[in-house]
């Protein structure tokens, strides 16, 4: 819960779907010394949530024998103004003010749009003079401001407009974890313990599982590699042993011999 230092008995939340969001502390350079009975506080957004406002009072609050005049503003514009009557102050120990949409009219009638995070998309091909307006919209994006007012009801049902000196100020700042995590409010998150380092007993079976597919892959491209080196080494080799590469030694003809003609000298002449 966000508190005040200086005012007992007045605290403000966020809620999504029932549970409070915790809220942390800026850093000193966000903190704006001139705003009297000012809190500011940064608040981890959760995109697409509903979210509710709670405005806590119990009797440490000196102001609950008055009126109040609660003035909702949603990034810079005021959205509802919401008046807490001194008599639930005062017949309750805690009284809560639960705060989820806001009213509008259609033009033949009024209806209530709930609270919701949303995400910031910005259109980088903006013409100039857009984006002044944008940058000038920034300036209040994801700010949840409370203004509480003492105030009289003179009529139940008459339009209030917020006027006069505020009297406590409420500044939630809605940042995503990432926005958080940059400005050291929240921790970053670990860096996971690869598989491959973690001992077998603390897997679980579907890691285990992740596991030898991991593996079965691994080997499988440690195949695959091994294949193609083994037929490039191939290749390599029929490469150098080309025609241009044979010397061809030519061996001395050989001599032809002669067969010897043999007269017989020992035959009887005719």
């Amino acid at each position: 819960m966000a508190t005040i230092d200086g005012v007992d008995g007045l605290t403000a939340e966020i809620l999504v779907n029932g549970v409070a969001l915790a809220n942390y502390d800026p850093p000193e350079e966000d903190i704006d010394e001139d705003l009297e009975k000012t809190t500011t506080k940064y608040i981890e957004a959760q995109p697409g949530a509903n979210f509710q406002i709670n405005i806590n009072i119990n009797r440490e609050y000196k102001h609950r024998y008055c009126d109040l005049l609660i003035s909702v503003i949603l990034d810079g514009n005021q959205v509802e103004n919401i008046i807490a009557r001194k008599e639930r102050f005062q017949n309750f120990t805690t009284c809560t003010t639960p705060i989820d949409s806001h009213s509008y009219y259609t033009g033949s009638a009024w209806r209530k749009r709930k609270f919701l995070f949303s995400k910031l998309v910005l259109d980088e091909n903006s013409t100039k003079r857009a984006d002044t307006i944008i940058k000038n919209q920034m300036a209040n994006l994801g700010r949840i401001e409370l203004k509480l007012y003492r105030t009289v009801v003179i009529q139940e049902y008459s339009p209030v407009a917020a006027e006069g000196t505020v009297r406590e100020h409420f500044l939630l700042l809605i940042r995503s974890t990432a926005d958080l995590q940059a400005k050291m409010i929240i921790p970053r998150s670990p860096t996971p313990v690869p598989l491959e380092e973690r001992a077998v007993d603390e897997l679980t079976p579907e890691e285990m599982r992740e596991l030898l597919v991991r593996q079965r892959k691994r080997e499988a491209r440690d195949q695959l590699a091994r294949v193609r080196i083994k037929s490039e080494f191939k290749r390599e080799r029929k490469d150098t042993t080309s025609d241009d590469d044979v010397e061809v030694l030519q061996q001395p003809p050989r001599k032809r011999i002669k067969a010897a003609e043999t007269i017989d000298l020992t035959g009887d002449s005719d």
